[in-house]
């Protein structure tokens, strides 16, 4: 079966449509919960899920090789400024995201603290990612897939296109069914900003 991979031009564009929009970083940690509680459910698990996870989150989708001193990209910033250096991240990123040293701004606002380091969402969270993180807007969901799966292969019959790229999103991160649907609505917008290809097949 052939292999396709995402376009580096597709990659490259992706980034700054996603860091020139004001989002919070801690989005980045929002969306770890999510995919950690996505797999809990798919084992039978319920919530919370393991602190951890969100280091585990990281090095599956925002790890960039070549800096051991930042070696992870998140291409979220809240400054409204499109600077890319606003996005990397040092290795600790439990640290980054302690839930102790958040009050009022930060992951605490949509994640609540169980026992053992673990977390659940808020009720509502995806209102609260909304209004807190996404400062009122829908975040473009096409350039972050993009960004996400830049480094993974997608085995198919035929090239995928952008609606098979959606689907994988919304599979991995729960936002499936009537309540998953209705996150996704509040979150994100599918809006293309340009018809370019975005898979190719592996050479």
């Amino acid at each position: 079966m052939p292999q396709y991979f995402l376009r580096l031009d597709a990659i490259k564009a992706a980034i700054p449509q996603l860091i020139g929009q004001r989002v919070h970083p801690h989005f980045a940690g929002y969306l770890a919960v999510l995919f950690a509680v996505r797999l809990s459910h798919e084992t039978g698990e319920t919530d919370p899920v393991a602190y951890s996870a969100i280091t585990r989150f990281f090095q599956l989708f925002f790890a960039v090789g070549g800096f051991s001193s930042h070696p992870y990209f998140r291409p979220f910033s809240d400054a409204n400024s499109g600077r890319l250096e606003h996005g990397w991240l040092n290795p600790n990123v439990a640290g980054s995201f302690a839930l102790s040293s958040q009050r009022d701004s930060g992951i605490a606002v949509v994640v609540q603290p169980g026992p053992n380091r673990t977390v659940s969402l808020r009720p509502n969270h995806a209102k609260l990612v909304h209004q807190h993180f996404a400062h009122g807007r829908r975040i473009p969901v096409l350039p972050l897939a993009t960004y996400l799966y830049r480094d993974y292969g997608f085995d198919a019959t035929s090239k995928p296109n952008k609606a098979d790229l959606l689907e994988l999103f919304c599979s991995d991160f729960g936002l499936v069914g009537t309540k998953g649907q209705q996150a996704f609505t509040q979150l994100f917008h599918s809006t293309a900003s340009d018809s370019r290809e975005l898979f190719e097949e592996a050479p």
